[in-house]
């Protein structure tokens, strides 16, 4: 009878033993997999980024904030390799961005001056002076030039 109560409780033993394995084994890929979903989830934001910068060919600011941000997530997720990778990325994502702003800044500049500069030679006199080292004078043919270059950049 005593022998009966042994191998019945070394059995509960081992199944309880065996349950509680499993359960560990369990709760050990569920933390795999969130593990996995993150570094997923940081690498979808990165892959649509460099998606909008090719898409683009800009990096505005809210690309730089959502780059700096995964970057900021992926420290406690991805190893030292990968972050040094994500740092230069973001780098050149703050380059570019600060490129594409000084590009429109220019071409607001290129735009006021081929609005501004057919008006300037209309209003101010341009005739030669006795103190002007050269001699600058207003002709139709470049006034035409400049109106052609207004009219080709407002078409684009």
């Amino acid at each position: 009878m005593q022998i009966l109560q042994w191998i019945v409780a070394a059995g509960t033993a081992v199944f309880v033993a065996t349950i509680g394995y499993f359960q560990w084994r369990t709760a050990q890929q569920k933390v795999v997999l969130e593990l996995f979903d993150r570094r997923h989830e940081i690498y979808r934001e990165i892959r649509e980024a460099v998606a909008r910068i090719t898409g683009s060919g800009r990096a505005d600011l809210d690309i730089e904030i959502k780059v700096a941000e995964a970057l900021e997530r992926a420290r406690f997720f991805f190893g030292i390799e990968v972050i040094r990778y994500l740092e230069q990325f973001v780098e050149a994502v703050r380059d570019l961005n600060c490129y594409g702003q000084e590009a429109t800044a220019t071409q607001n500049a290129i735009e006021i001056s081929v609005v501004s500069l057919p008006q300037f030679y209309w209003r101010t006199d341009v005739r030669p002076h006795e103190c002007m080292r050269f001699a600058t004078e207003t002709s139709l043919e470049l006034l035409g030039r400049v109106s052609e270059a207004q009219s080709a950049f407002n078409e684009d």
